[in-house]
């Protein structure tokens, strides 16, 4: 008896468009069909495929929720790639029919030495091979351009055509992007004729020009006809050429090469002056009312097709990876692209004003393209109103760019720093800002998470952010020595604070606004005038590194904590040490002053925390229970509680008045190194080195929730004014904010 072997191909299809549980789950239904003695393969694109870890775990059933269905025993599974082409097989396999220039061009050029790898994939760099002889430029989509061209051309020559190689290319345009848009990946040849009249018009009314048109466009010998008569493309690939020829097309931003191919049309007259058309106008052609074509213009370039027309093809989902690859070396960037006439930031800014059913993805498609081809080509644009949905800006420099109002739905902002060390919210909870290890600085807006601006002016790490108390001005602190004050919606450096000797650690503004203090490993803390620029005060009188600097609500008290072990306290009209507070045994990492500026606390690397009477500057409280370093500490919003956080991985809530322990909270598994209060005082937001964000209730010390994400420890987190975003910064380079709810018992 023989065997049956069943080939479930193009697993990637279903994955592309479920999210991953769905998947797995789909890929365990196939399972079933697997029975002792059989043989099953599923085909699938590598890059379609899971990470090789969850891949793994995936096929050996180690994902129990996916598996608790199936019945009997577990089947067993390998995985298998495609082995591809190595070095010597791509050199000898092209040297069969190329010179050995040109073998050598291909193998130093690594994308076309990519594709070459990929078997299925040798015929077009064989059929390429001329026209990279010739010395064009190679990359891979002028790859698949000279290949198509040549397929096409054989056609002709080989008598197999009553149509021009423009109107091949067309057709085939069209067709692909049919069929990758309705996921339909075949036309069986009756639909052929529908699908002639529909794209060419009158040209092909008559009975006995559509039969000559149909038969002509099913001896395409891009398409592959099976016994049922369906045809489908040889190759994946080529759909996706040519729809990435399509969309350069329709944008009008078709560089020159290729729109040779479609210059190939019949019927041209050749004495008029060449024109510009949109994509579906040159195809049409006019008829006389004998039925006989009328001669046309040459073409000369692509126009932008209308916004409408856009929205319906290229505005229809976001761009996937294989079509932006294959587009984005068709862009023309002969026309400056930061000009403010290419075409497709004409396109962009004609989203402005409209709604987002008008725009669809036209707008966000455009803008990843732009700054794909040039990352700073929309630094200063003014963006506002406009419809860009699901933009990737990831890798973008959006200095100085105007969003306001903008519909940035679905957009991502670029999330790649240096390690961030501080974030801060405005007082109006609508912005935050970033300091990172590059020296950056960052402004975003709270509730889309955009990115407004950027700013890198400091030369090393960013330690400290803050902003002014009307939230017009943020200042930053460096390890350049500097101190900066930005306007936040011009993004420029108002003043630059010179007179630090060593890294700059803290930075905190006066709460009438008017004055800024920093802190500083030159063992200083500086009073400044931020009008003037002028340094109104050096208190020196700590003998080690300065940490922290915290202003008394009223405005008239100064606290400073240093590496030498000590809190000083300072008079801000005087700039008189007010008092030396001694008490801590190690390091004290931060101060903060209670709401009502009576009380200061103290958090140490001794373990402790302290209370200190800002009246007599007496400690009034040692709160003990820590087990090791205390990083972090902050008072509740109405000062009667207070919390402390730190390397023992807890979180401890302690009454002011009382000095005891009301709850010790447990969850984290690394160390603690932020924590605050949302502005209502019934949610804790607390920090950790386990890459993780924990809420918690503070009537009940239950954990709301726990936030993950980042991929490094999580150093900084911080509330918006109005309780609903939540920021926090990590040292895996990423900022991440959320719209917060709370959730109590």
């Amino acid at each position: 008896m023989g065997k049956l072997l069943l080939i479930f191909d193009g697993f990637d299809e279903m994955a592309a468009k479920c999210d991953r549980q769905q998947m797995i789950n789909n890929f365990w239904e196939l399972a079933k069909v697997v029975v002792p003695g059989a043989k099953v393969i599923l085909t699938c694109r590598t890059e379609h495929f899971p990470e090789a870890k969850e891949g793994r775990a995936l096929l050996n059933a180690e994902l129990q929720a996916s598996t608790a269905n199936l019945t009997g025993e577990t089947p067993q599974f390998e995985v298998l790639e495609l082995e591809k082409f190595n070095d010597e097989q791509i050199r000898q396999v092209l040297s069969f029919q190329a010179e050995s220039t040109t073998v050598d061009h291909v193998m130093d050029n690594p994308q076309l030495l990519d594709l070459a790898r990929r078997p299925v994939m040798t015929e077009l760099i064989l059929e390429a091979l001329p026209d990279i002889e010739a010395g064009k430029p190679v990359d891979m989509s002028r790859v698949y351009l000279y290949a198509v061209r040549r397929k096409m051309e054989r056609d002709i020559k080989a008598e197999r055509t009553f149509t021009s190689l423009a109107d091949k290319l067309y057709f085939l345009c069209e067709l692909s992007w049919e069929m990758l848009s309705t996921d339909q990946m075949s036309l069986n040849y009756p639909l052929f004729p529908d699908r002639i009249r529909r794209l060419f018009g009158d040209v092909v009314q008559e009975e006995k020009d559509l039969d000559h048109w149909h038969y002509d466009m099913m001896e395409q010998t891009m398409l592959i006809r099976n016994a049922d008569g369906d045809y489908t493309p040889a190759h994946r690939s080529l759909l996706e050429f040519f729809v990435a020829y399509k969309f350069a097309a329709e944008l009008g931003a078709l560089a020159d090469d290729f729109i040779e191919l479609a210059q190939g049309r019949s019927h041209i007259n050749n004495d008029a002056a060449p024109v510009d058309y949109t994509w579906s106008f040159y195809f049409r052609r006019q008829v006389d009312e004998a039925g006989k074509i009328l001669p046309s213009a040459p073409l000369r370039r692509f126009a932008s097709q209308s916004l409408e027309k856009l929205r319906e093809s290229f505005g229809k989902a976001p761009l996937t990876k294989a079509v932006m690859d294959l587009l984005l070396p068709m862009i023309d960037v002969d026309t400056s692209i930061t000009s403010p006439y290419h075409p497709m930031i004409k396109i962009l800014e004609a989203t402005r004003g409209k709604t987002e059913a008008e725009v669809g993805y036209v707008g966000g498609n455009a803008a990843t393209l732009l700054v794909k081809v040039d990352k700073v080509v929309l630094e200063g644009k003014d963006l506002n109103r406009a419809v860009i949905k699901g933009a990737d800006f990831s890798n973008a420099s959006l200095r100085r760019v105007n969003f306001a109002e903008a519909n940035l739905a679905k957009s991502v902002f670029p999330k790649v720093f240096g390690a961030v060390f501080s974030v801060a919210f405005s007082p109006d909870g609508k912005h935050w800002a970033t300091g990172d290890g590059n020296g950056v600085v960052h402004l975003w807006e709270a509730v889309t998470g955009r990115e407004l601006w950027i700013c890198q002016d400091h030369t090393s790490r960013v330690n400290s952010v803050a902003f002014s108390p009307n939230g017009q001005m943020l200042a930053s602190a460096s390890n350049d020595q500097t101190v900066k004050l930005w306007n936040i919606h011009t993004a420029e450096c108002l003043k630059t604070l010179l007179g630090h000797t060593s890294r700059v650690n803290s930075v905190a503004f006066s709460p009438n606004g008017q004055m800024l203090a920093s802190a500083s490993n030159d063992r200083t803390v500086k009073l400044w005038d931020i009008h003037t620029s002028e340094c109104l005060k050096t208190f020196p009188d700590h003998n080690r590194s300065v940490l922290s600097v915290a202003f008394s609500p009223d405005g008239q008290t100064l606290a400073s904590s240093s590496v030498d072990q000590t809190v000083r306290l300072w008079n801000i009209r005087t700039g008189e040490c007010l008092k030396n507070l001694h008490g801590h045994t190690d390091l004290v990492f931060s101060v903060a002053f209670s709401p009502d500026g009576q009380t200061l606390g103290s958090a140490s690397a001794d373990e402790s925390v302290r209370l200190w009477d800002i009246r007599t500057c007496v400690c009034v409280n040692t709160l003990q229970g820590h087990t090791s370093w205390v990083r972090s500490v902050t008072f509740s919003p109405n000062g009667q509680t207070l919390v402390s956080g730190g390397n023992d991985k807890t979180l401890r809530l302690w009454d002011i008045r009382t000095g005891e322990c009301l709850n010790s909270l447990h969850g984290h598994s690394g160390w603690i190194r932020s924590v605050t209060f949302s502005p209502d005082g019934q949610t804790l937001a607390s920090a950790s080195s386990d890459q993780s964000v924990r809420l918690w209730d503070i009537r009940t010390g239950e954990c709301l929730n726990s936030l993950h994400g980042h991929s490094g420890s999580v150093r900084s987190v911080n509330f918006s004014s109005n309780d609903q975003t939540l920021a926090s910064a990590s040292s895996d380079q990423t900022v991440r904010h959320g719209i917060f709810a709370p959730v109590y018992a």
